[in-house]
């Protein structure tokens, strides 16, 4: 059977010691494993693996990976409709009656009708960040239905968003440990009025800071890339900071002016990443972008150009978007993806140039899609290129993400992706003050959109 190292088992005995624990390893660092072995440890013989739907199959192979003699495991693939009582299939009625199921997040609402478990996972459990359905049913698989069982909630972003979004997290796991949600944020968030005079809560609060990191690791196991750095390749993250089209928004005619100049920024990026492309050196690359529709006009224009790319997003279905991404490492194609159609479950060490040719506004996504191409154990280091345009929609985005990543490494311990985002975000100063002073006058449209 596999080993594990000894971050992990410390991890191991304070998860069995505890009985319920955050996994908070940084992306790519082995929280799957060292959940399975916890389980094994526990002497559980039921367990409930929840997840999100791309990563099933995933874990039913790590399960006999690192359990080989489980007491057996399957996928449970019914939609959010379906009865788990009505197997249609033979495949499905064996992952039904199998002592540890692996579920979606979609379907835990009727597993959790099943029985109890001596073992529940919530695999990226930031899901359960917010006011949301999933986090009712959590709620209740854990403190009604389970409420003897070892509990495990696995994130490398306990606070994708804001620190509002570990609270909702921690109520799950231990009620009222973290007081009611307004003791919470007056506590430990930052309160403004918006236009409406309604109070808007958001960021951190410096002087509490210290105290919320203090409980946040009371709770959690945390370990970055930089604490294994012996065990992973680093990753080489720049900023490319390029001047766009100053096309303004303030002077359009119409709706339809708006959107013929929005159009000619994205094109302009578009370009811009093309000649990125152009300039690297033999070897599978990578662009990263956050719409789809930049995403399937950069594969379009990049096999204008002669390059062999596979395009990936959403739209694709699990099955076929793993497929497609094993085609296109076999054959060194160009992959373009959106970020969040490759965060999670996905390996892309094998892309050496990476190319971030878009922002999004939650740290989580860009993070997470980072993190994809640094593999635990792996070889390949990648460089990891961050497009920043000026007179574009980057410069709100950047002000905004820099702000986040800041609050969130300063709750929590900053891993290397983290660390590496915040200082690329931190290059320019003056353009960070620029920008702030701009929007605060709101004369954003004197620097473009």
């Amino acid at each position: 059977m596999k080993q594990l190292h000894d971050y992990q088992l410390a991890a191991v005995e304070r998860s069995l010691a505890e009985r319920r624990h955050i996994l908070n390893f940084e992306m790519r660092v082995g929280k799957t494993p060292t959940a399975i072995e916890t389980a094994r440890k526990s002497g559980a013989t039921s367990a409930l693996i929840v997840c999100p739907a791309m990563v099933r199959r995933h874990w039913v192979h790590e399960f006999n990976e690192w359990w080989p003699d489980n007491p057996g495991v399957g996928e449970i693939i019914y939609g959010p409709t379906a009865k788990l009582s009505k197997p249609k299939t033979a495949e499905r009625e064996r992952a039904y009656i199998a002592p540890i199921k692996v579920v979606s997040y979609a379907a835990m609402k009727h597993a959790v009708e099943l029985h109890s478990y001596d073992a529940i996972v919530f695999d990226e459990g930031h899901y359960l960040g917010g006011f949301n359905k999933r986090k009712e049913v959590a709620f209740d698989l854990v403190n009604r239905y389970s409420p003897t069982a070892l509990v495990q909630h696995l994130t490398g972003t306990l606070m994708p968003n804001s620190p509002e979004q570990f609270w909702h997290q921690a109520t799950v796991l231990w009620p009222g440990r973290f007081g009611k949600l307004m003791e919470y944020r007056q506590r430990y968030m930052l309160c403004e009025q918006n236009s409406g005079n309604f109070d808007v809560w958001r960021g951190l609060n410096p002087g509490m800071a210290e105290e919320l990191r203090e409980r946040i690791a009371g709770v959690s196991s945390r370990v970055t890339r930089r604490d294994i750095a012996h065990l992973i390749p680093p990753m080489d993250v720049r900023p490319l900071r390029v001047r766009g089209k100053h096309m303004r928004l303030a002077g359009a005619a119409n709706e339809a002016d708006v959107s013929r100049r929005l159009a000619a920024i994205a094109l302009d990026k578009v370009d811009r990443m093309v000649e990125w492309a152009a300039m690297q050196p033999p070897g599978p690359m990578a662009v990263m972008v956050y719409h789809k529709h930049v995403a399937e006009m950069v594969g379009l224009k990049l096999r204008d150009k002669g390059y062999n790319v596979a395009v990936i997003s959403g739209d694709l279905p699990t099955a076929k978007r793993l497929a497609a991404l094993e085609v296109a490492k076999q054959a060194g194609a160009t992959l373009v993806a959106t970020m969040p159609s490759v965060g999670i479950g996905i390996d892309l060490s094998t892309f050496g140039n990476v190319l971030f040719a878009e922002l999004a506004y939650r740290p989580e996504t860009v993070l997470q899609a980072m993190s994809r191409f640094s593999l635990h154990g792996g070889i390949v280091s990648p460089a990891i290129t961050v497009l920043l345009t000026e007179g574009g929609i980057d410069e709100r985005v950047w002000l905004m993400l820099r702000e986040k990543i800041k609050t969130i490494n300063t709750a929590v311990r900053a891993g290397e992706s983290g660390a590496a985002v915040e200082d690329v975000l931190n290059k320019n100063p003056d353009w960070a003050k620029r920008l702030a002073a701009a929007i605060g006058e709101e004369e954003v449209d004197e620097f473009g959109v």
